[in-house]
């Protein structure tokens, strides 16, 4: 008996060998360079990848998992990698790249392909949110919402996320009296928490001013607290890698309580506004006002190339949702529209502020020009025109998102597709990645890449690379919907901060960021610490 069972795991041993291993070799042998695969996990990257939660390696997070691909081959466009046995391709130059992401993005209109549980209500949710819808569906509900991020609709925010911004330097005054080190990331996760409350929802969450408040106790449940957790990031790499297996264990990616807790208020805050038939400017009205237009036509774009270029033909009707889903559909988006921006957004602010600390020369003329335009209007609550105005605020914060991009760009090939140059298809279903991370650390487009830098973004540098090479927030159809909505916060939580306070070193100061790989959203490592002191 022993031996039988001895063979037959030999022989599932040798059928998974042959199987994983089958397509080794191909795309060198059509001249695209491999990276290295070997059985079972496939390429370096993705065994740094699968073992890093265990510690053994704590190099890789997802969101950097394919630079080292990208670095191993400097003189190369395209190359392949392997997770497990499946090829996935990496675009190392950026006219290939924007074939991907602009021109030719009828054939790479989805992400990453996963399959969720749909047992409950929420799980069902997380299917209909526009980070994982494909094809059509993705292009009707896009085009509907691409009107809610306007600027002239964030104009109407911008007083809430104003006084918001009163309450963040209040909630850091003990910190400036005490001059004692903290945790920048938990300060802005309270500020994102309290802005999204009232900008999203109507909620005054008060996460700030009350650290016992549900709603910010809901948002750290979803994410996983400020640095992630080893379990989150196991549930995130078996969904990601072993999709089918995480199905059948029923895996969840979120805090199913929690993300109840979310339908819940959404649904309700929009049943009290139809009934009531009162407005905040807010995203749900903003949704309501979106889906009230039956057309969907192209939505009239600003004039930024990064609209145009985000433009898509629609050829399914927001209408044609079954009616009995359509309120899932709104709740999912208005859910994940907000949600997405709360951890990037409170990273980026916590990132930037630890820059500023070890960088007091950029800090201090970014407070100047700060504390100009608060002069020149009289309040610290400046309008959304001048806000955005203020070009060295600008320049700081792109090269923030420079130095910590927190995505990585995947398109996975919808259609079979022929790169030009090269002899061989991309079949439908293979995944192509645009590795962001290493482009933009890449001295080709950015001279000394590893410096903190924001003359990188002064015009004149600008016009010398490629607009295509700063992909902080996407390029084409599928970029970030709520990139003016999360400059906006950001840049309103700066302007408080240098016009109070001097953003100083701590023991902990560490500005040699890389994302943890314990969380799902990239968390910096090393953390966020900083004190600061009264101006």
């Amino acid at each position: 008996m022993l031996f039988y069972l001895i063979l037959l795991f030999v022989g599932a041993i040798l059928y998974l060998y042959v199987e994983i291993t089958k397509k080794y070799g191909t795309f060198k042998a059509i001249g695209v360079p491999e990276y290295n695969p070997k059985f079972p996990l496939g390429s370096p990257n993705h065994w740094k990848l699968a073992t890093g939660i265990t510690e053994i390696y704590k190099r890789l997070n997802f969101i950097n998992s394919v630079d080292e691909v990208y670095d191993a081959f400097p003189n190369e466009k395209l190359v392949a990698h392997f997770q497990g046995g499946s090829p996935q391709l990496v675009v190392r130059d950026m006219e290939l790249a924007k074939l991907v992401l602009i021109k030719d993005f009828d054939h790479f209109v989805d992400r990453r392909g996963l399959e969720l549980t749909e047992e409950t209500e929420a799980q069902k949710a997380m299917g209909l949110m526009l980070t994982m819808l494909k094809g059509d569906q993705w292009k009707a509900i896009r085009n509907t919402l691409s009107p809610v991020f306007t600027s002239g609709k964030l104009k109407g925010m911008t007083p809430i996320i104003n006084k918001l911004g009163q309450d963040l330097v209040k909630h850091l005054e003990p910190l400036a009296r005490s001059g004692e080190e903290f945790e920048a990331k938990q300060s802005m996760v309270n500020f994102t928490t309290d802005v999204i409350a009232e900008c999203g929802f109507g909620i005054n969450a008060q996460a700030m001013l009350n650290p016992d408040s549900v709603f910010k106790q809901n948002v750290m449940k979803l994410s996983g607290g400020p640095k992630g957790s080893i379990m989150g990031m196991i549930r995130f790499v078996m969904i990601l890698f072993l999709n089918p297996l995480a199905r059948m264990l029923k895996i969840k990616i979120m805090n199913e309580e929690s993300l109840n807790y979310f339908i819940k208020v959404i649904r309700q805050t929009m049943a009290t506004r139809k009934e009531s038939k009162t407005r905040r400017n807010d995203l749900i009205d903003l949704i309501l006002d979106a889906l009230k237009d039956d057309s969907q036509d192209p939505k009239p774009v600003e004039d930024a190339q990064f609209e145009k270029d985000a433009q898509i033909e629609v050829n399914t009707p927001f209408q044609s949702i079954p009616e009995e889903e359509l309120e899932l559909y709104i709740v999912s988006n208005a859910f994940i529209l907000f949600f997405a921006g709360l951890e990037t957004s409170s990273t980026i602010m916590a990132v930037c502020s630890v820059f500023l600390a070890t960088h007091p020369d950029v800090q201090e003329r970014l407070h100047l020009e700060i504390q100009d335009a608060i002069d020149d209007h009289g309040s610290q609550d400046l309008p959304y025109e001048r806000i955005h105005s203020l070009p060295y605020l600008d320049m700081v914060v792109n090269e923030t998102l420079r130095h910590f991009p927190l995505a990585i760009m995947e398109r996975q090939c919808v259609k079979d597709y022929k790169f030009p140059g090269y002899d061989f298809v991309v079949p439908a279903g293979m995944l192509v990645q645009v590795p962001s991370p290493a482009i933009m650390k890449d001295a080709k487009y950015f001279p000394d890449p590893l410096r903190f830098n924001p003359e990188n973004f002064n015009e004149e540098n600008k016009a010398k690379r490629s607009p295509y090479a700063f992909l902080a927030f996407g390029q084409g159809p599928r970029n970030c919907i709520g990139m003016r909505f999360a400059l906006l916060q950001v840049k309103i939580a700066i302007i408080r901060l240098l016009a109070n306070y001097e953003i100083l070193r701590s023991p902990k100061t560490n500005d040699q960021f890389r994302p943890s790989p314990k969380s799902p959203s990239g968390q910096p490592i090393n953390g966020t610490f900083i004190r600061i002191a009264k101006r």
